[in-house]
């Protein structure tokens, strides 16, 4: 999903550079945000599968959702 969403993120951008479009570019440099917020969601759920087991987690890994929240609810 990140990788098809980051490709055709660059094949947009790089056809409003080419064509002129403000528009296409603007609502692509919006999906690099998207971009982020889905690499960012796919670490905190890789951290929070790796620290399951931990005991040093003691607080439990939920808390590493709070890691993309940001980056859910601003793009």
């Amino acid at each position: 999903m990140i990788a098809i969403t980051a490709t055709m993120m660059v094949i947009e951008i790089a056809a409003g550079v080419m064509f002129g479009s403000m528009a296409m570019l603007a609502d692509r440099w919006r999906m690099s945000m998207r971009v982020a917020a889905f690499l960012i969601t796919a670490l905190a759920y890789h951290c929070s599968r790796r620290h399951a087991s931990d005991p040093r987690c003691s607080f439990g890994t939920e808390q590493y959702d709070a890691l993309d929240v940001p980056c859910t609810v601003c793009y």
